[in-house]
């Protein structure tokens, strides 16, 4: 069965848009308080705002639920 989500665990929002989860910190967060870093040469990409795990990359970062899934688990 799937979890729940009041809210975003990180920041608390309701409208938190997909929860995701990094595996090399175990932190949950939202697509709204994603961190952001940039490399030397300019590049941005979104990131895990705990550890800087690149959220592109499927075995590190990956979705747990949408605000749509949530809302048929409640």
């Amino acid at each position: 069965m799937a979890k729940y989500y009041d809210g975003c665990p990180r920041c608390g929002r309701r409208d938190f848009g997909e929860i995701l989860h990094c595996k090399r910190c175990n932190t949950d967060f939202c697509t709204k308080c994603q961190g952001k870093r940039k490399l030397a040469d300019g590049t941005e990409y979104a990131c895990c705002p705990r550890c800087g795990a690149e959220i592109d990359d499927d075995d590190t970062v990956v979705v747990v639920t949408t605000e749509k899934e949530n809302a048929r688990n409640r």
